[in-house]
């Protein structure tokens, strides 16, 4: 470029233009979600297009005309966590969705049987986390923490089975607690100091 004259900013195309990067699918991610009803296997699953743009009540609407659940007796969780009444004004774009993902959900029509298990927190339900034994080694204190879905070992060997979940996990709510993972390295940081 000559001097005096500007470069025109790159511009995302709009709906109207003719030409969209091939980057750019005009129809929206396609996200999967994997309904489960009760007892019933295998659950249902199902895709949607969504736009970055769309909020999460976008999503439960979507699922709801694709499935015939009332949003009410709709509960969908993304990255373990349940996305109820506070995540209703999140977009697509801030929860990181993209073609591929999958989305986890429970049709409450019938009583649900959560696996993973879930826990109450005062923000929702969040899905416990399986934590393998040698992690359980490295840090003793996850066995009591609610959220840690411990394993114990199966009938064969290098096999673990998953601990029963305690029922009052769902109905009392605890506050969450942020925890600093333990220093590995502290020994070694010492000894090069």
């Amino acid at each position: 470029l000559g001097e005096g004259t500007r470069e025109t900013p790159r511009r995302m195309p709009d709906a109207k233009d003719d030409v969209l990067p091939e980057y750019i699918n005009p129809l929206g991610h396609q996200v999967y979600v994997e309904l489960k009803k009760g007892q019933e296997w295998p659950p249902l699953k199902i895709d949607l297009r969504l736009k970055n743009e769309e909020t999460v009540t976008d999503i439960k609407r979507k699922v709801v005309q694709k499935v015939g659940v009332p949003a009410e007796k709709l509960q969908l969780f993304w990255k373990r966590k349940e996305l109820n009444d506070l995540w209703k004004d999140i977009t697509v774009y801030q929860l990181k969705l993209y073609s591929g993902v999958k989305i986890t959900g429970y049709d409450l029509t019938e009583t649900p049987d959560y696996w993973p298990p879930v826990q109450l927190t005062p923000k929702g339900l969040i899905i416990k986390e399986p934590a393998d034994p040698e992690y359980l080694d490295r840090h003793p204190d996850a066995k009591d923490d609610p959220e840690v879905l411990t394993l114990v070992p199966g009938p064969e060997k290098h096999t673990h089975m998953p601990v029963k979940q305690d029922p009052k996990a769902l109905t009392v709510a605890r506050e969450l607690v942020v925890r600093e993972p333990p220093d590995d390295f502290a020994e070694i940081r010492a000894a090069l100091k």
